[in-house]
């Protein structure tokens, strides 16, 4: 067992992963940078600030982990442990002080479970990244019940590191028995960690479901449904381009991500090397392929058999 700093953790973090066990055919794939960037995202989401250079991470052969509570009472869990050499988990909890609701006449406590895991299969070499997510409070009106908010989202990277299908569901809000500070992590991941698997019963119990898969270089077909409110979604959109291409983002994600009659015109070939020239040299070798024919590539909404655009609630 070893112990140091969180802040010698993220300064070395690829290195300690490493030291756990990965597979090194894995470790040179471009998909696992951004495994690795993933799981250091959930440290920085905790800002720790100066508290970086007193918290003491532990690490054994397969797993490391640490715990901290900042100045507000919140307390931090992170964990990330190497089953095998093809397999890592990083799980990451939060628990605290939310509000006080003056209705139940309660302080309401939150507490968020996150947990990525991700497979490389050998034989293909391909990526797969799983990320569950839960967010409950103890805000129902039994004091031993909280709600419970979840949800998946699943990412296949080829064999070269390059995102090519993105599967998202979140599930419908349901309920969790227990005092809040004792619910686990097993409890609250339940539903998408069952959700993401096909022919089991929460399958479909999705309130919205997303999919992209990559069409050419900065496009991608997407398809979202939210069953309840009866919307339906399927054209080829535009990539966000600012973060790089290796992963898929949505243009006007947190705005309006679902664009209405879209026209993709092709790219010059100077801009398709302008895209590929802002990205790492082997992530825009691994890119190369899906820029094939980009310069001739188009798209028009009103040509596509399988364009769908359905928002009964929109307003125009």
């Amino acid at each position: 067992m070893s112990t140091y700093s969180v802040r010698e953790l993220r300064e070395s973090f690829k290195g300690r992963i490493m030291e756990l066990g990965v597979n090194p055919d894995f470790v040179i794939n471009p998909s696992f940078d951004a495994v690795i960037k993933r799981f250091d995202s959930y440290i920085a989401d905790m800002t720790l600030g100066s508290d970086a250079d007193h918290v003491t991470v532990k690490q054994g052969d397969t797993k490391l982990e640490f715990e901290w509570t900042n100045a507000e009472g919140k307390d931090y869990k992170y964990l990330v442990v190497c089953q095998n050499p093809d397999n890592i988990i990083c799980r990451s909890t939060e628990f605290g002080f939310s509000h006080h609701d003056d209705e139940l006449d309660r302080d309401i406590y939150c507490k968020i479970a996150m947990e990525q895991v991700v497979d490389f299969t050998r034989e293909l070499e391909i990526t797969m990244m799983q990320e569950n997510g839960s967010v409950i409070y103890n805000n129902r009106p039994n004091v031993n019940e909280c709600s419970n908010n979840t949800w998946t989202s699943i990412s296949a990277y080829t064999k070269e590191g390059i995102m090519y299908e993105q599967e998202y569901k979140g599930f419908e809000g349901s309920s969790l028995t227990g005092f809040i500070q004792d619910i686990s992590i097993n409890s609250m991941l339940f539903i998408p960690r069952e959700g993401s698997r096909a022919n089991n019963f929460f399958a479909d119990k999705y309130d919205q479901r997303t999919l992209l898969r990559r069409v050419k270089l900065d496009i991608a077909r997407v398809m979202h449904i939210e069953p309840k409110r009866k919307v339906k979604y399927s054209s080829e959109v535009l990539l966000d381009t600012e973060h790089g291409l290796r992963d898929m983002r949505l243009r006007n994600a947190n705005v309006d991500p679902y664009p209405k009659d879209v026209r993709i015109e092709p790219l010059s070939k100077d801009e398709i090397e302008e895209l590929l020239s802002k990205e790492d040299p082997d992530v825009a070798k691994a890119l190369r392929p899906f820029a094939i024919d980009r310069d001739k590539y188009s798209y028009d909404a009103f040509k596509d058999s399988h364009y769908l655009y359905e928002f009964p609630n929109r307003k125009m």
